[in-house]
């Protein structure tokens, strides 16, 4: 490696996301409608922030030098504080049995699903820069440091099927659809200009769009649980999910590619035990 640094001819690129969080806070209800059929719903927020550093090209090529001049390729920064954005989901949870069979409930087949709701994400940011301390730029000042941000999160589907193969051993199958062909890009919008530039006076930040591109994915789990005993219960699941970039927009920001796993878990109720402490 020679250490050398590469500088975006597209005028800005996107270098890294660091210090980005966003986590959905939710509360939620049920209401047993009929028996064997409860509704749910669930109102929240997404919250967080957001921001990313970039590179960005702050000169005209005609007018200042060849684009590779280092001198004129900065690092700027763009962020969104205290994101707060509502949302919220729906559910259904059947017992097919006593629903479809006559039966008493047992919970021999159980059928649940919920469709969570898209987030958009919008609001004001801000965009700082770090210009140039001499040449053309010495007295340069920026007009401004606001920006608006706006992206997509996706609407998000889910179903899954449980069936009591046994009186001690439990099955259950999931899918899980998501959306993120919602998301096809981050758009930075703004008025902000660099001022008391020579030759160019005045410069355009101008708007910036990062290329997301992403494509729907879908998640197929099995798990099972066994009950050894009425203490202790085992647990186990696989599962596959697609990914959400295709092999032509894959990038080293986010990658994001076809997963697989498995899962191995436990389960022991220390009811009898503390019972016994009493």
């Amino acid at each position: 490696e020679t250490g050398e640094v590469e500088y975006p001819p597209q005028g800005f690129s996107v270098m890294g996301m660091e210090g980005s969080a966003l986590v959905y806070l939710q509360a939620g209800l049920a209401y047993r409608a009929l028996p064997g059929l409860s509704l749910g719903a669930s109102l929240g927020v997404m919250a967080g922030s957001f921001q990313a550093e970039l590179l960005t090209y702050v000169a005209d090529p005609g007018s200042m030098g060849p684009p590779e001049s280092e001198q004129y390729v900065r690092p700027a920064s763009f962020a969104m504080r205290n994101v707060i954005r509502p949302t919220g989901s729906l559910g259904v949870l059947a017992d097919l049995g006593a629903l479809f069979g006559g039966g008493g409930g047992d919970g021999a087949w159980v059928l649940g699903a919920s469709f969570a709701l898209p987030v958009s994400l919008e609001g004001t940011g801000r965009f700082e820069i770090d210009l140039p301390d001499s040449g053309l730029y010495a007295d340069a000042e920026l007009s401004g440091d606001e920006v608006e941000v706006a992206m997509a999160f996706p609407w998000v589907a889910r179903v899954g099927l449980r069936h009591r193969v046994l009186e001690e051993l439990q099955a259950e199958l999931s899918f899980t659809y998501e959306a993120w062909s919602m998301q096809d890009a981050i758009e930075v919008s703004s008025d902000i200009r660099i001022t008391n530039v020579p030759v160019l006076d005045t410069f355009t930040v101008g708007d910036l769009r990062m290329e997301r591109n992403l494509q729907d994915t879908w998640a197929l789990g099995l798990g099972a649980e066994y009950a050894l005993n009425p203490e202790l219960q085992l647990r186990g699941a696989t599962w596959y999910e697609s990914s959400s970039m295709s092999d032509a927009t894959m990038s080293p920001l986010t990658p994001d590619t076809e997963k697989a796993g498995l899962a191995l878990g436990a389960a022991v109720s220390l009811e009898r035990w503390l019972d016994g402490l009493w």
